[in-house]
């Protein structure tokens, strides 16, 4: 009060020592022919009171929009609270099976509050759930109204699309998404799952490696390449199916850069080399891939070769170039015993498989072959014995001959993918 009453003081006085010293008025004209003599102090009072008056408005304007804002806020804060407890509610129904009355109570939330996404996401897992995907992406098309740039309700949507075998829509979702936001890593991994499930193998490529880019878990990210090795593989192989050789031998250059000790690569490069009427660069590829690995299937690669050109005397000859270089290679001796069996050579398998076991190499393998040679001389009694044998040694998966280092399955012959667990260049010689 005391502040007010000096302050008006102040300003009385003020006026009052300026009128003493401009006591003569002055003409102000309204028009240019009507005017008025006020004086000095009276035109500064007079503008001095609009200044305050439109402050006066001002202040009174700007109480009344902040008065409408907080009604505002306090009316969406009360719609909200309404829709996320008619939300709550919704789940505890979803989870204790009451869908039904779930999905009414989740409606009524989107009704409280249309733009309270939650209530959307839990509808379309209902309608999911249900086998309404149609209904699940028009409740997420509605919830994206509100928030275009929703990263979960679009992942959400590509979900549903997928649920319907849609995978072209699904991938114009994800395309579209990754437009906005190319670090999206969850869109990337559905963008390349997809793309692997529906066989797109060379177009699953660029995906994977933004996502190796992206990628900051060291372990994670060591699986990422693993796989990107994959599906390059993959890709090469559907390529070498087109008989597109140069995109095929592309992509496994790029897959032996990373990793040169990836033997479906060499393998199928060799194939590739065969398919184009260039056999010797085929045996040389698999032959130095060999020398520097020594992967029995490389070995097998050229055996086929051999045989499919009718030129056994070869494959024998490398077979035992190769044994005089390494003879503790076992398993060599083994191969080289089943490949005079294919060749009807039974006297030299018999001897080459009879040299093993004395050597003191009894692998179930081995037993059965010898068997086989046994039965083709007609000497059962000896057939038997080694059948016996073979089998007392390992009674399951005695035609095995590969098994994954990642899940321990066996197969009989060897392949690039292990079909069990999905991973590449897993399959290792088990005898």
């Amino acid at each position: 009060m005391l502040l007010r009453l000096t302050l008006f003081l102040i300003i009385s006085g003020s006026f009052i020592y300026i009128y003493s010293l401009n006591p003569q008025p002055i003409t102000f004209f309204f028009f240019k022919d009507r005017s008025t003599a006020l004086p000095v102090i009276l035109l500064i009072l007079i503008s001095f009171s609009i200044g305050m008056l439109s402050a006066l408005i001002g202040f009174i304007l700007t109480d009344i929009k902040r008065l409408f804002n907080e009604l505002k806020e306090r009316r969406t804060v009360k719609r909200f609270l309404d829709a996320k407890k008619s939300y709550q509610e919704g789940v505890d129904n979803f989870y204790r099976g009451n869908l039904n009355k779930a999905e009414n109570l989740l409606k009524r939330s989107v009704i409280k509050d249309p733009e309270f996404l939650d209530p959307y996401l839990k509808l379309a897992e209902i309608y999911l759930e249900d086998n309404r995907s149609l209904a699940a992406v028009d409740i997420l098309k509605k919830g994206l109204s509100f928030n275009l740039s929703n990263a979960e309700i679009i992942l959400k949507i590509a979900d549903c699309y997928t649920a319907l075998k849609d995978m072209e829509k699904s991938l114009d979702v994800l395309n579209e998404y990754l437009r906005q936001d190319p670090t999206c890593l969850y869109a990337l991994m559905r963008l390349r799952d997809i793309l692997v499930k529906g066989g797109q193998w060379h177009n699953a490529v660029e995906p994977q490696k933004r996502i190796i880019a992206i990628s900051k878990n060291i372990y994670e990210n060591e699986e990422e390449v693993n796989l990107l090795k994959g599906i390059r593989y993959e890709a090469a192989k559907a390529y070498y199916d087109m008989e597109n050789f140069s995109s095929a031998v592309e992509q496994l250059e790029e897959i032996l850069k990373i990793d040169p000790g990836f033997i479906p690569a060499h393998v199928l490069l060799g194939s590739i080399y065969y398919k184009q009427g260039k056999p010797s660069s085929a045996v040389k590829v698999w032959e130095r891939a060999y020398r520097k690995y020594h992967h029995i299937s490389l070995f097998m690669q050229i055996e086929e070769l051999y045989l499919r050109e009718s030129l056994p005397y070869r494959i024998i000859k490398l077979y035992k170039r190769t044994i005089d270089s390494n003879p503790s290679n076992k398993n060599l001796r083994l191969f080289l015993a089943r490949l005079y069996l294919r060749l009807e050579m039974i006297d030299e398998a018999i001897m080459e498989l009879e040299l093993l076991t004395k050597d003191g190499e009894d692998s179930t393998y081995q037993n059965l072959l010898l068997a086989e040679a046994y039965m083709r001389r007609n000497r059962f009694d000896r057939a038997a014995a080694a059948f016996k044998k073979g089998i007392g040694i390992k009674k399951e998966d005695t035609l095995s001959v590969f098994k994954c280092r990642e899940c321990s399955s066996s197969i009989k012959g060897w392949d690039g993918h292990c079909q069990n667990c999905g991973k590449w260049n897993t399959l290792e010689l088990a005898i």
